[in-house]
């Protein structure tokens, strides 16, 4: 198979847009802050980030009003790389939080849902962290 070459001046393209791209979503970001639309909050766990204002939300959010899932006691945890909250058991194990499939994958057909499970999103009943 022929390897393909690119050229530095490509490289550089490549390299400004990339740039662009971030300091444009930078901008957007730092007004949404200005605004109020977006504020700092800290996850039950601890864990800080960037959210939507509690005045802005409509529940359920796993944020400012959890469902009464079974999972709702676990602290929270950011997949950045998924773009999902997940709900950590005792045992360690990141479950995707309910509130959060509802509202991103509410048919389940981009099974968001799927994990290494131990099986403690299976339980019915409220479960203590």
């Amino acid at each position: 198979m022929p390897k393909t070459i690119i050229s530095d001046a490509q490289v550089r393209r490549l390299a400004e847009s990339l740039f662009y791209e971030y300091e444009a979503r930078e901008r957007g970001i730092r007004a949404a802050i200005e605004r109020g639309d977006i504020v700092p909050v800290t996850l039950p766990g601890g864990e800080r980030m960037y959210a939507h204002a509690e005045d802005r939300c409509t529940p359920p959010c796993p944020i400012h009003s959890p469902s009464e899932h079974s999972m709702r006691g676990f602290p929270l945890h950011w997949r950045g790389d998924r773009g999902i909250m997940e709900r950590i058991c005792p045992h360690g194990v990141g479950h995707p939080d309910p509130d959060t499939l509802a509202y991103i994958d509410p048919d389940g057909s981009k099974m968001e849902g799927v994990h290494g499970c131990d099986g403690c999103c299976a339980e019915r009943e409220p479960q203590e962290p």
